[in-house]
C-alpha cells in the first residue's frame, strides 16, 4: 500500500489491529546516504544484489550486513 496515511488509518479503523499502533511520527525528508559493508561479506552476495538490481546499499543496510 503506497499510501501511507490510509494505510495508518486503516490500522487505527481495524479493532484487532488498533492497539498495536502505539506510536506515529513523520519524520522530515533528508538525501540518503549509501555505505559499503566493511566486511568480507558483500563479496558473496554481490551477484544477489547484482541479480535484483541493487546497484549500492544504504548505510542502515551497510551495517546490517555487517553485524550479521
Amino acid at each position: 500500500m503506497a499510501d501511507v496515511p490510509a494505510f495508518l488509518q486503516a490500522i487505527r479503523a481495524e479493532h484487532s489491529l488498533a492497539a498495536a499502533l502505539v506510536h506515529h511520527e513523520t519524520l522530515p525528508a533528508h538525501a540518503a546516504e549509501f555505505a559499503d559493508p566493511s566486511s568480507e561479506t558483500l563479496t558473496s552476495l554481490a551477484p544477489l544484489f547484482a541479480h535484483r538490481g541493487i546497484e549500492a546499499l544504504y548505510s542502515h543496510q551497510a551495517r546490517a550486513i555487517d553485524l550479521i
